[in-house]
C-alpha cells in the first residue's frame, strides 16, 4: 500500500536527521524546522491517498451508480487543512434525475 511505503520514506528520512543532531552535524532548531515541515508533509501526503480514496470508493459504489453518474474526471482540487495546502484529484458527478452536483 502506498500509504505504509509513504509513512516509512518518511519515518527513515526523520530518523536520519537525528542522527545528525547526536553528530552535531544538525543543531537542534535546525532539526526542529525540518521535522515540522517533514510531518507537514506526510499530513498532506496522507490527506492526499485518503481523499483520492474516497473518490475511488464512491466511483465503485453500486447503489450510488444507480443515481449519479461521473461527469467530470481527474479534477485538481486544491484545499487549505492544517498541514498546508492540499492538492489532489477527484472526481465530480451528477445526479440522474435532480441533475445537481
Amino acid at each position: 500500500m502506498d500509504l505504509v511505503r509513504l509513512v516509512e520514506e518518511k519515518v527513515l528520512s526523520v530518523v536520519e536527521k537525528v542522527f545528525k543532531v547526536f553528530e552535531e552535524e544538525l543543531d537542534y532548531q535546525s532539526f526542529e524546522a525540518g521535522l515540522k515541515k517533514e510531518l507537514d508533509s506526510l499530513g498532506c501526503d496522507i490527506l492526499k491517498i485518503l481523499l483520492e480514496e474516497l473518490d475511488q470508493q464512491l466511483r465503485k459504489d453500486k447503489e450510488r451508480k444507480k443515481h449519479w453518474s461521473v461527469v467530470r474526471r481527474n479534477d485538481c482540487k486544491t484545499v487549505t487543512t492544517l498541514f498546508g495546502q492540499l492538492e489532489y484529484r477527484r472526481r465530480y458527478y451528477r445526479h440522474k434525475d435532480s441533475k445537481e452536483y
